[in-house]
């Protein structure tokens, strides 16, 4: 375990204001058009609740993110990842790599959905917010907390992304063009991308059809530095990316309606550059300290990529006895591969064996379909005006194969990584695991009076996992090395587990601008099967030690739906000059899923995450706005003998502060922000396994767009100061993988972008 420098004993500015704030203030919502503006009150509801709220209505945190604010963000060229861990308070910062996985909500991972669809898998795979294109968005909305709406993943809350449709009558056309650089190579480090779109609606048929393509390439640090490729995820220099939308709608009458969406989503790497590992002979994998960089001359035919097609079909119409059907079929398959990656195999000095490196490199494949319904019934024969019953079943299927290819170890080992020649061999690289899963909810909302509102559901899932026999890698190495000439295999098999959760809310309205809001909800996650046994070793294996227990057949995996129980208690306010929103969250786990870099546990032992959020936005009766969004959260496992200890950073996010200044005007807007991740140390200083002290960063962006008579014209600047960092992810990849994934943060980097509608 590697020591930081002492902590520093002064408070940043910017932490210490927006903690300031978030004594009084709590918030989750940084949208400026939801807000009750003077000229009126712009009702938005919220699809990802699933029964049609709207923000006020809610017992639970939300956040809508709408058009406008991510135009104002991403106008330079930024990533929605990066976006959204600045402007979400729960949410961890982006790792500015390709993977969302660190990017938990409130201490707990979020259910990602497109249109209601959601885009997790069993098998945990975190590309979700960088595989569409940001021109493809109308807004996202952010549920914060646990919640069984929408069944297992979303024990952090829902992060649900609204895809556009075809406006107004006609033929309309948008085109946006963008080019982005770092100063400090503006010839390699640029970055260009291309978006086309056609609407036509005709009365109630409308067709919108989008395409979109984006070049990057290298990318630099605030040194000047080339970005090294992270070895354990994928990089986004380097790399083509295409999305291709459409989208039908069909009004069928007034209550009727049926729309069919299609995504098709290609991103693929083509660099010459390679992460260091210290020169020929591999030292860093063997625990030499080396500073993360890039080294040029990669041979490799097979680059990482990911790759997704999704079909979805909505249809709403009433039924006989006052309810209304919504449907829901869906179909999503994906594929993602990663770039080779070396390992060392424990020394085994009872066959004299010594520690052995490997490289291989693994592609997984994904399937998901199913069918969501939702019926909603009107009570107000019973409970009064407004009250309803959303009840409903969902059934879905995941599909998850994974598997590996090994690559020449001399060569790589000569070349320091460069030379990748294929071995052609191919072996397991976890068990296929086909999941079917089945539930049945009901929510009921009862808003009792003017003042008062409640709301309560249930759900019950019930989940089959199918786990096919599966030789583990270690044995396949061992084998393709000729130690193992008969590999042991784990023996597959069926788990079935199931969930029963509830949640119970309330909403009180002090008057026309302000109400109070508590809520108690259940959530829960499958595991990750396919990862907690790629490392298992049944009755024969080749005896390695691992440092922590690994399963030697399904049935003492210890396997099991993870439940959290999440508690809140907030304020929000909204008027023609302000909005505020306070929560403060307590949410607990039986169970701990731990993940060391090459192995994951399950282990049965409790987890907690508690902390605050705060935001305020104040508009003055110019164009000015300004405001503040603040964070702190604290997570802890039960460990037996140690009693709580933090987790890692990669689990709970940082601190986190945001400060921010704004023009919204009828010809031009601007934006100047300044985004604070703080110090982490409480895993470092409890002595938690894989534990590193956290060091803070603050960087600065500004953004401005100005409406042209023909179109609009956009700038950003982000990380203006051109601060040198490391972020909270890389930092605690350098612990976790080794010091060669520890790699510095984006540097300087301008964007213009220009768009037309016609």
């Amino acid at each position: 375990m590697r020591c930081r420098s002492a902590r520093r004993a002064q408070v940043h500015g910017p932490v210490r204001l927006c903690f300031s704030l978030s004594v009084l203030l709590v918030a989750v919502r940084l949208s400026i058009a939801d807000v009750t503006q003077a000229a009126g009150t712009e009702v938005v509801v919220v699809q990802a609740s699933r029964t049609g709220h709207t923000v006020m209505d809610l017992s639970q945190s939300v956040q809508v993110i709408d058009r406008d604010q991510l135009e104002q963000q991403l106008v330079g060229g930024a990533s929605l990842s990066e976006t959204l861990g600045k402007v979400v308070p729960g949410l961890g910062p982006s790792s500015q790599t390709l993977t969302n996985f660190t990017q938990t909500l409130r201490g707990r991972p979020p259910l990602y959905l497109i249109d209601g669809v959601s885009l997790n898998s069993v098998r945990g795979i975190s590309r979700q917010l960088n595989a569409l294109h940001v021109d493809q968005i109308e807004r996202i909305e952010v549920i914060s907390g646990a919640t069984a709406v929408y069944g297992a993943g979303a024990s952090g809350g829902i992060i649900n992304i609204v895809t556009k449709s075809a406006e107004g009558e006609g033929l309309r056309l948008s085109t946006e063009v963008g080019v982005a650089a770092f100063t400090a190579d503006p010839k390699d480090g640029d970055q260009y991308a291309v978006s086309q779109s056609i609407g036509w609606r005709s009365g109630a048929f409308g067709v919108r059809a989008s395409g979109s393509f984006e070049q990057r390439n290298s990318h630099f640090d605030g040194h000047g530095n080339r970005i090294s490729p992270d070895a354990a995820q994928i990089s986004r220099h380097d790399t083509s990316t295409r999305d291709l939308h459409l989208r039908l709608d069909w009004d069928i009458a007034s209550d009727r309606s049926l729309a069919l969406s299609f995504q098709d989503f290609r991103d693929d790497q083509d660099s010459e550059y390679a992460a260091y590992f210290g020169g020929p002979g591999l030292p860093a994998l063997f625990g030499a300290e080396v500073a993360a960089r890039a080294i040029k001359g990669l041979q490799l035919n097979d680059q990482p990529y990911t790759r997704r097609s999704l079909v979805h079909l909505d249809y709403k119409q009433p039924v006989p006895g006052g309810h209304e059907l919504t449907a829901q079929l869906f179909w999503r398959t994906e594929d993602f591969r990663f770039f080779p990656f070396p390992s060392l195999l424990p020394a085994i000095p009872a066959l004299s064996i010594p520690a052995t490196p490997f490289v291989n490199q693994s592609t997984n494949e994904v399937q998901v379909y199913g069918l969501r319904t939702t019926i909603s019934t009107a009570l107000d024969d019973w409970l009064g005006p407004e009250a309803r019953l959303v009840w409903g079943f969902d059934w879905e299927r995941d599909e998850n194969e994974a598997y590996a290819t090994q690559y020449e170890l001399s060569d790589y080992s000569a070349s320091g990584g460069l030379v990748h020649t294929p071995l052609n061999t191919r072996f397991d690289y976890s068990p296929d695991v086909d999941t079917t899963s089945g539930a049945l909810f009901v929510q009921l909302d009862w808003p009792i009076n003017d003042t008062l509102s409640l709301q309560a559901g249930l759900r019950y899932q019930d989940t089959e996992a199918e786990i096919s026999d599966y030789v583990p890698i270690t044995e396949s190495v061992f084998g393709l090395l000729g130690v193992q000439p008969s590999p042991a295999v784990l023996s597959g098999g069926t788990i079935d587990y199931d969930a029963l959760v509830f949640n119970l809310g309330a909403v009180v309205r002090l008057d026309n601008q302000q109400s109070l809001f508590a809520g108690f909800n259940q959530g829960f996650e499958l595991p990750d099967v396919a990862r907690l046994l790629r490392g298992a070793q049944p009755p024969g294996s080749v005896p390695v030690s691992t440092g922590v227990a690994q399963p030697a057949s399904v049935d003492d995996s210890s396997l099991d739906a993870i439940r959290t129980d999440a508690t809140e208690f907030g304020w929000r306010a909204r008027s023609s000059r302000y909005e505020a929103q306070v929560a403060l969250f307590y949410n607990r786990s039986d169970k701990t899923a731990r993940f060391d870099g090459q192995l994951a546990t399950m282990l049965d032992q409790d987890q907690r995450v508690y902390g605050v959020e705060g935001n305020l936005t104040y508009f003055t009766e110019g164009a000015f706005y300004w405001g503040a969004a603040c964070s702190w959260q604290r997570g802890e496992t039960r460990t037996p003998g140690e009693g709580w200890q933090a987790v890692s950073a990669w689990e709970v996010s940082p601190p986190k502060a945001l400060l921010y200044l704004g023009w919204q005007g009828p010809v031009y807007s601007a934006l100047l922000q300044v985004n604070r991740v703080g110090d982490y140390d409480d895993a470092f200083d409890d002595g938690s396994p894989n534990a590193v002290a956290i060091d803070g960063y603050t960087t600065l962006d500004a953004t401005a767009r100005l409406r042209l008579r023909l179109g609009e014209f956009g700038v950003g600047v982000y990380n203006l100061l051109d601060a040198q960092y490391v972020t909270a992810y890389a930092q605690q990849a350098g612990e976790i993988y080794g010091s060669f994934t520890e790699v510095p943060a984006l540097g300087r980097r301008f964007g213009a972008t220009y768009r037309i509608e016609y």
